[in-house]
């Protein structure tokens, strides 16, 4: 599901990609925002944590409605995959960062 070039680059290790594939909680909605957060992260230049708009990860994972977005954000965070922050400033992105998954 996670293309080469994702799997080559720094800091995105194959233990987690082999851990993302084989998890069974995890939907292809839910890596694919886990993948939209990784290109933005990888365009932050590794730091962590970083800032992100609802908008552009919702963009770059193709989720359609804003439900489903909530919805794979809130999972993700049980799941322990990202750390999350929401921000109630409309112009500004919310801080996300990786976790260990529980």
């Amino acid at each position: 599901m996670i293309d080469e070039e994702t799997k080559r680059n720094e800091g995105f290790s194959i233990s987690r990609i082999a851990q993302l594939e084989s998890d069974s909680r995890l939907l292809s909605t839910h890596i694919s925002i886990l993948t939209a957060i990784f290109i933005c992260w990888q365009h932050n230049a590794f730091r962590e944590p970083f800032s992100v708009t609802r908008r552009k990860l919702m963009a770059l994972s193709k989720v359609a409605s804003i439900a489903t977005y909530h919805k794979c954000m809130r999972e993700l965070i049980a799941f322990g995959y990202i750390t999350y922050q929401p921000s109630f400033h409309p112009q500004k992105g919310s801080l996300v960062g990786w976790s260990e998954p529980k």
